[in-house]
């Protein structure tokens, strides 16, 4: 069966610009910080827009994100503690509390419980447009609500299972990258739904979401795309307000 060309998929989708290979490293390279940025996860639109970012623990100032990213699985040393910033603070001197876990125990226990080592001898990450020839590790796509559903959908056109794709309530990098690569260990890799959290989703339109899966996967969904739902009258009425 044909594959459907990359350009017409994106066009399908008007994911133009959208779809980013991230690509594991040995060595390490670094790209420059985005001026003022107060979330890694912006690296993702510097790529949208056509940069090829290198990423690497020397160029995250976030030490929430050093972690998400997945260079290195120890709690970030934030003052007054994780849990207390992850819960409801440690008190006046300390980081106002996100307010996301009920307590500190709760939130320092969400840490221990989330995959480690997941990028094994990788030293830096690099994330960009994707085309045809890369040798990504993982796909991610920066969708808006009805893209996401299509996603979704044809992601899971080769499967019976209806939880096969996973939103979890984690750092927004650990969303898009240490969530997915862990995946990868399973014989049956799950899409990842990212950008749930409310400090990341600050930082991005309304309606962007990240959607991240193996690239093994998304060569399935090129091939599928001509015989799936994207010929039926179901997907006409989606695809004409994308």
């Amino acid at each position: 069966m044909p594959f459907m060309k990359l350009n017409d998929f994106l066009k399908e989708f008007k994911l133009e610009g959208k779809a980013l290979s991230i690509i594991l490293n040995e060595d390490e390279k670094t790209s420059e910080p985005t001026p003022g940025s107060r979330c890694p996860l912006e690296f993702f639109t510097r790529a949208a827009d056509g940069e090829t970012i290198h990423i690497s623990k020397g160029n995250l100032t976030c030490p929430g994100a050093r972690r998400g990213f997945g260079f290195f699985d120890e709690c970030p040393n934030i003052p007054g503690g994780f849990g207390h910033f992850i819960s409801y603070g440690a008190g006046e001197g300390f980081p106002e509390g996100e307010r996301i876990k009920k307590n500190p125990e709760i939130a320092e226990k969400m840490l221990e419980t989330q995959p480690i080592d997941v990028l094994g001898n990788n030293k830096s990450i690099t994330v960009k447009q994707y085309e045809d020839g890369d040798n990504p590790t993982l796909v991610t796509f920066m969708a808006e609500p009805d893209q996401l559903s299509g996603l979704i959908q044809l992601f899971s056109y080769r499967t019976a299972a209806y939880d096969n794709v996973i939103a979890p309530i984690c750092s927004g990098c650990a969303s898009v990258l240490r969530i997915p690569l862990a995946e990868l260990r399973s014989e049956n890799p799950r899409g990842v739904i990212g950008n749930i959290d409310s400090l990341s989703r600050s930082h991005f339109d309304k309606n962007t979401f990240f959607f991240t899966i193996p690239a093994a996967s998304f060569l399935e969904m090129l091939e599928d795309a001509d015989e799936s739902f994207l010929i039926s009258f179901n997907w006409a009425g989606v695809k004409a307000r994308l």
